[in-house]
């Protein structure tokens, strides 16, 4: 199944995501919610609904992840995965997947409907320079009110909690809708013999998948990803016209350039969609995170 079946699953709540810093059992004591999620095995000796995890495998351990998690908890597992529950179409930053799980996990429970997300036994790392840049993507993408237990360094990006602030009625942002839109799936042929976590390909084979699945496999050209007839196909003839793309990014507020190739066109197209952003919110990223974005 994939994540869409989560999008506004708890709309209005204060979700708790419970991270691995050593103040995890204390903040607890201090947070009241309604949902609450386990970024990887942090807060399984907690009540946790969810759990999301963006590795393949244990940083530490390196054992797979998938049978480190189920030994600890049997709650849906929310990542990028074959064999999550809730497979991401999209993500801060996708389809790079070493974003840090906590900062995925607060953009989740933006998506499931959080009027605030509350982030407990969470720190960047101390503070460190890698884990202050993960938050920029979030602070950047999730449109709702975050709060950060005990303060430390996350409130670089996000103020103090604190159980007696009240947030009002819950607004749904409008680009939570535009997250429905977006099945992260591609068909791609294989040029050599290749394989990535439950996929196996000879040449000549086909397959769909999620793009952040075959990102590293189209990156070193072992695939070439299909061109599928989309929405895009106004004249319903299965061909993809350069016209209609621009029709299409026009339409959705996304700016280009007037000579841009079909190819770019498609890239563009495609990374908007992964977005999840409005044509505005696209038109404003920085030029380098958006050429980074369309590269994909």
């Amino acid at each position: 199944m994939d994540s869409r079946a989560l999008i506004l699953k708890h709309p209005g709540a204060r979700i708790c995501v419970m991270g691995g810093a050593p103040s995890l059992d204390e903040h607890l004591k201090q947070v009241d919610a309604d949902v609450y999620i386990s970024v990887n095995a942090h807060g399984s000796h907690h009540r946790h609904d969810y759990i999301v995890a963006m590795d393949e495998e244990h940083g530490n351990l390196k054992v797979p992840m998938m049978g480190y998690l189920r030994d600890k908890s049997k709650a849906p597992i929310i990542g990028p995965r074959h064999w999550n529950d809730y497979v991401l179409t999209t993500w801060p930053d996708c389809p790079k997947t070493n974003i840090l799980s906590g900062m995925v996990a607060a953009w989740v429970a933006w998506t499931m409907g959080a009027k605030v997300v509350i982030l407990a036994g969470m720190d960047g790392y101390g503070g460190s320079a890698s884990g202050m840049a993960h938050c920029a993507p979030v602070a950047r993408d999730v449109k709702c009110h975050i709060r950060v237990v005990g303060g430390g360094p996350l409130t670089k990006f996000w103020p103090a909690y604190d159980v007696n602030e009240t947030f009002g009625d819950y607004n749904m942002h409008p680009t939570i809708e535009t997250l429905q839109g977006i099945d992260g799936m591609t068909r791609i042929r294989a040029i050599k013999k290749c394989s990535t976590p439950g996929l196996a390909l000879n040449p000549g084979d086909e397959a769909n998948v999620m793009r952040h699945q075959a990102f590293r496999l189209l990156k070193h050209r072992l695939v070439e990803e299909i061109e599928k007839p989309a929405e895009v196909d106004a004249n319903g003839d299965g061909k993809v016209t350069s016209a209609e793309l621009k029709a299409f990014l026009a339409t959705s507020g996304v700016k280009f350039k007037s000579n841009a190739s079909k190819a770019e066109l498609q890239s563009i197209k495609n990374a908007f969609e992964r977005s999840g952003l409005s044509g505005d919110e696209w038109n404003n990223l920085a030029d380098e995170d958006r050429a980074n974005r369309v590269s994909y």
